[in-house]
C-alpha cells in the first residue's frame, strides 16, 4: 500500500485507492457511501461522523425543504464536544482541515478543506441545518427610520456642503461635546 508524509514528515499508510479514511478515527476506518434522503455523503460506521462535498452542501444550503427532510431524518443534534483542539485531515487530500463556527454563531464546530468538503462529526450535521432553518426563519432585521437633515433638526447650526452624508451632519462636534461636559461638570 503506498505511504504518504504527514506535517511532521512521519510516514503513514496512505488510504488506498477510491477509499476515505475516517477524519475522526484515522484508523483502519473507512468512510462509506450513504445517502441522508436523497443527498449523497459518506459515513463513518464507527463514529457516525459524515462527510459533505463542497458542491452537495452547497445545494443542500440553498433548498430549504431538503434541510427540513436532512434534519428530520437525522433527528435532533447535539453538537460533538471534544476534550481539546483537533486538527483533523480531509479524507481526499489528507491535507490539515481548518475549524469554523457554523454560521459564525451556532456553536456547531465544522471541520472544513476548503478544495473538497466539510466533516461534521456525529450531531453537528442536524445541529447547524436546525440553525440553518432557525435563521432563516428569523424575522429580517427592521429598516432604520429615515435621518432628518440637519438643518431641519439643527437649523441654527451650519452644514458644510461637502458632508458626504446626512447622517455625519447631525452628529454633535467635539467643541459641543467637550463643552456640554464642562457645563456638567
Amino acid at each position: 500500500m503506498p505511504r504518504s508524509r504527514d506535517r511532521r514528515g512521519s510516514y503513514r499508510e496512505a488510504s488506498p485507492p477510491g477509499e476515505q479514511r475516517c477524519p475522526r478515527c484515522r484508523d483502519e476506518t473507512f468512510l462509506r457511501p450513504d445517502e441522508i434522503g436523497e443527498t449523497p455523503v459518506a459515513r463513518c460506521s464507527r463514529c457516525d461522523g459524515v462527510w459533505v462535498s463542497r458542491e452537495t452542501f452547497r445545494r443542500v444550503r440553498e433548498d430549504i425543504e431538503r434541510q427540513s427532510e436532512i434534519a428530520t431524518l437525522l433527528g435532533p443534534g447535539e453538537p460533538f464536544t471534544e476534550a481539546s483542539v483537533v486538527y483533523l485531515r480531509c479524507p481526499k487530500c489528507d491535507g490539515s482541515m481548518a475549524r469554523t463556527n457554523f454560521g459564525r454563531r451556532s456553536g456547531v464546530i465544522v471541520d472544513s478543506c476548503p478544495s473538497h468538503g466539510l466533516w461534521f462529526d456525529c450531531g453537528e450535521l442536524a445541529a447547524a441545518l436546525e440553525f440553518t432553518i432557525r435563521t432563516a426563519a428569523e424575522p429580517a432585521l427592521p429598516e432604520r427610520a429615515p435621518v432628518a437633515t440637519a438643518r431641519a433638526s439643527r437649523p441654527d447650526r451650519p452644514v458644510p456642503h461637502d458632508a458626504p452624508d446626512d447622517s455625519l451632519r447631525l452628529l454633535p462636534s467635539a467643541l459641543e461635546v467637550i463643552a456640554e461636559l464642562l457645563h456638567w461638570w
